[in-house]
C-alpha cells in the first residue's frame, strides 16, 4: 500500500523548525537570509555525475563573507564493496572558490587507481566550515518526530547548526552534496525485463516489467511498472544517463492506493535520477505528487535488468 500520509506535511516541517530555531537561540543557517552562518553556496547547480575522461567543476562563494574555511571528507559507496570515509582531503579558504575534481583526484584522495572505480559509484564530499569566530557548521540536520496531535518536535538536535531545508535544492548549499560516476547511456543497452529491487513508497503492485525504446532519440518506455496500466516515459542524457520524466504523465494511480482520497498520481525525478545502461540498473529518487499537493521527497524506485 503507498504511503500517502500527508501531503502537505513539508511545508508544516520546514515552518516548525524555523520556529524551533529562534525560539532556542541557536545560530542555525536554516534560513540563510536571517541567520548569518557559514554557508558555503554553489554558484549554480553542481553537476551530480561525471565520467572517468570528465571533471566535477563548480564555483562555491561565500554567501556571508564571513568564512574563515571550510573542510571536507570524502565518502565513496562503491556498486559493490564495502564503503571508504577520508576525513580532510579538501579546504577551501578563499572565495569564490573554483571547484575542479578530476577521476585522478579522486583516486589520490581515497588511495585508490582510477580502473578501481566502476559506473554507478557514489561520491560524496562532506564539509566543515568555520566561521571567522570560530563556530563551526555542517549539514547535519535533526531527527524530528511527528505527535498524535500534528505538531512537529526536535528529538535529537544532532551535531550541527543545520537545519533540514538548509538540503533542499534552492539553497544550492556546499556543505554536503553527492554525485557519480556516470556511463554513456544507450537505448540498445536499456531495453529488457526489469525486477523492482527498491521501491521506497511501495507503490508498485509488479515485480518485474519491460522497458521498449521510445518514439525520440534516447527515450525509453518502461511498461506499466507499477500494475495499474499506465507506462513510465523516460528521457535519458546520452552523456551522463540522467532521468527526466515528465512530471505531468500520470505514472500511478493515487485514488487505487488511497481508496479514493487523492487523485492523479505523478514522479518528479530528481537530478540523481540515472539510468545505467552499462549495468542495467534504473535508480530514480523521485519526490510522488498527486492532484493534491507533493508527497514525502527523496523516494527510491530502484529495477535491475534480468
Amino acid at each position: 500500500m503507498c504511503k500517502i500520509k500527508n501531503i502537505i506535511e513539508m511545508i508544516f516541517v520546514a515552518l516548525v523548525m524555523l520556529t524551533s530555531c529562534s525560539q532556542e537561540g541557536k545560530n542555525p543557517i536554516e534560513d540563510i537570509k536571517l541567520e548569518k552562518g557559514a554557508f558555503p553556496q554553489f554558484e549554480a547547480l553542481p553537476p551530480v555525475a561525471m565520467q572517468a575522461t570528465g571533471s566535477f567543476s563548480a564555483k562555491v562563494i561565500d554567501y556571508h563573507n564571513n568564512i574563515d574555511q571550510v573542510t571536507y571528507a570524502i565518502k565513496y559507496t562503491p556498486t559493490e564493496g564495502k564503503v571508504i570515509e577520508k576525513k580532510d582531503v579538501l579546504t577551501m579558504y578563499d572565495f569564490p572558490y573554483e571547484l575542479n575534481l578530476t577521476a585522478d583526484d579522486l583516486a589520490s584522495f581515497l588511495n585508490k587507481r582510477v580502473s578501481d572505480f566502476s559506473y554507478g559509484d557514489k561520491f560524496e564530499l562532506i564539509g566543515r566550515a568555520i566561521r571567522n569566530d570560530g563556530v563551526v557548521f555542517v549539514a547535519d540536520a535533526p531527527k524530528t518526530e511527528r505527535q498524535d496531535d500534528g505538531t512537529l518536535v526536535i528529538v535529537d538536535e544532532g551535531t550541527g547548526k543545520s537545519y533540514q531545508n538548509l538540503v533542499t535544492g534552492g539553497y544550492r548549499q556546499a556543505l554536503k552534496f553527492e554525485w557519480f560516476y556516470s556511463c554513456p547511456f544507450s537505448t540498445d543497452d536499456a531495453v529488457g525485463i526489469y525486477e523492482i529491487i527498491e521501491d521506497s513508497w511501495e507503490i508498485s503492485y509488479m515485480r518485474q516489467f519491460e522497458v521498449i525504446k521510445g518514439s525520440e532519440p534516447n527515450q525509453v518506455i518502461a511498461k506499466n511498472p507499477m500494475d495499474i496500466g499506465y507506462d513510465m516515459t523516460m528521457t535519458v542524457d546520452e552523456k551522463t544517463g540522467i532521468i527526466t520524466i515528465d512530471p505531468q504523465e500520470q505514472v500511478f494511480d493515487a485514488a487505487k492506493h488511497t481508496g479514493g482520497q487523492y487523485t492523479g498520481g505523478y514522479f518528479k525525478a530528481d537530478r540523481n535520477s540515472f539510468f545505467f545502461s552499462c549495468l542495467g540498473v534504473i535508480d530514480i529518487t523521485f519526490t510522488p505528487f498527486v492532484d493534491q499537493g507533493a508527497g514525502d521527497s527523496g523516494q527510491k524506485f530502484v529495477a535491475k535488468k534480468m
